[in-house]
């Protein structure tokens, strides 16, 4: 039923990330508008519609002049560096994370105001919840601490400690999830992740301040070094200005322990395409929104930079107009990127220029060789063209480097079972079921191949009676 494919959400781990409440609220979008994409856009819009109206209650308890607090939330709220996290659908669990982070800041202040458990008990409840929505935000309870530091109120200090217990516990699952991990990765080396990192903190900043180069991905380009050394001057601006202003200080260092954990998947040089990405930066960004209004007690070029950021996003969103024009503008700024010449060559596949789309998928593979999805997609692409013994070379290919993909191992079933090869057929399905039952179509795909295996096959009778059986009564 419904209700037990929804706590089925529960149970499941999505690319090694525990994240529920996403996938619950997808669940629920579903239930209500099917498959419609204009009801999953509308629902990240309001979470962020949301999302900025907790900001402005919050930006209240921040001691500057209404006027000043009213257009540093403008500034989230238009600012292109959280376009991505609205516009992608797929970036739902930022918006959510975001908003019981929210949640648990106001929820803590007002504990800390009037003393009152029930307030304490609602922080670490929220948090709890952000966690569930994604992990990107583990490292809020020192932001906590900080403001504590930062309010004169450091004998709460001890009401944190649930909160760090959360993080730590979640922390070590992520660990266990990510040690589960069975596709290889690029060997980084420490100094190699070390720049990487760095070179994406420097990106980072200079993409607040100066909003270039839309995308759901950013590379290192030729011309990284420019954004080594601006991103390098922006930082130390920022840091000699906090020795004078504390409350520089205050936002500069939010800025920097919210975006630490999304440096981490520098070093693992995750598809061997990008160091960084804008939907990082959506909560992060408040930081750096609060140091740059301390910078400056002028008021006149706040509405400027509100339009100017404005019209920046209204001109991005055009590149969301779907998955094609997405991954195209990506390919624009970062040619040798391997992810976007994937998706872009699945995104041709649906359009069925399938010519186009092979040669994208086989640049990926050329570009990263330890990137798997783009042969399972080339072999998938093969496999509709009829081009079985192909499919097959491409479909053993991407085992080894993705040995537990159950879809894949599928596929190639399929494939044998185009070819006639019923016993490799059988093998591959027999394979799914051992592993998971109740894998889509498992059971179902067993007993046609164990229906078509010649009579006088060498599979044990007794075992294949047994796998009819089972799969007939379950």
């Amino acid at each position: 039923g419904k209700w037990q494919d929804f706590l089925k959400i529960w149970e499941t781990t999505v690319d090694q990330h525990y994240s529920p409440i996403t996938y619950s609220s997808y669940a629920f979008d579903y239930f209500l508008f099917g498959l419609e994409p204009r009801a999953f856009h509308c629902t990240n819009i309001f979470i962020h519609l949301v999302n900025t109206a907790l900001l402005f209650r919050l930006s209240q308890f921040l001691r500057t002049k209404a006027v000043i607090r009213s257009f540093a939330v403008l500034l989230f709220s238009v600012n292109p560096i959280g376009l991505e996290a609205v516009a992608w659908i797929s970036s739902r669990n930022y918006l959510l994370a975001a908003f019981f982070i929210l949640l648990t800041t106001l929820s803590f202040i007002k504990y800390i105001r009037e003393g009152k458990s029930i307030f304490l008990f609602f922080s670490v409840l929220t948090f709890a919840c952000s966690l569930l929505a994604g992990r990107m935000y583990i490292m809020f309870p020192f932001v906590m601490f900080l403001g504590l530091i930062r309010f004169g109120a450091t004998a709460k200090w001890k009401s944190l400690i649930p909160l760090f217990i959360i993080a730590l516990a979640y922390g070590v699952l992520s660990l266990y999830l990510v040690s589960e991990l069975d596709q290889p990765q690029a060997a980084v080396g420490f100094v190699d992740g070390l720049y990487h990192a760095f070179y994406g903190l420097c990106f980072n900043i200079v993409r607040f301040f100066v909003p270039i180069i839309p995308g759901i991905y950013h590379a290192i380009p030729e011309y990284s070094i420019w954004f080594i050394i601006s991103g390098t001057l922006l930082m130390l601006i920022l840091t000699i200005a906090s020795i004078f202003r504390k409350q520089i200080a205050f936002g500069f260092l939010i800025f920097l322990i919210l975006i630490f954990i999304t440096l981490k998947f520098s070093f693992l040089d995750y598809y061997g395409a990008y160091v960084t990405a804008d939907r990082y930066l959506y909560l992060p960004s408040i930081g750096l929104i609060i140091a740059i209004f301390y910078l400056s007690k002028r008021v006149i070029w706040l509405p400027l930079l509100v339009i100017t950021f404005g019209v920046a996003s209204y001109s991005y969103s055009m590149n969301w107009r779907n998955s094609g024009t997405i991954w195209e503008q990506v390919l624009k700024h970062y040619p040798e990127n391997a992810y976007a010449h994937n998706n872009l060559g699945n995104y041709l596949v649906k359009l069925n220029d399938y010519d186009k789309a092979g040669l994208h998928f086989q640049r990926a593979l050329h570009l990263d060789e330890l990137y798997a999805q783009p042969r399972i997609n080339y072999g998938n692409l093969l496999l509709l063209q009829k081009q079985v013994d192909s499919a097959i070379f491409y479909y053993d290919a991407s085992l080894v480097l993705d040995p537990g993909n159950l879809a894949l191992i599928q596929n190639r079933g399929m494939a044998h079972f185009m070819n006639e090869d019923y016993l490799k057929s059988y093998s591959d399905f027999r394979t799914i079921y051992e592993r998971d039952p109740n894998f889509t179509n498992a059971k179902k795909l067993l007993v046609k191949s164990i229906k078509a295996l010649p009579s006088n096959n060498a599979v044990d009778s007794l075992e294949l009676m047994r796998y009819l059986k089972e799969c007939s009564i379950e």
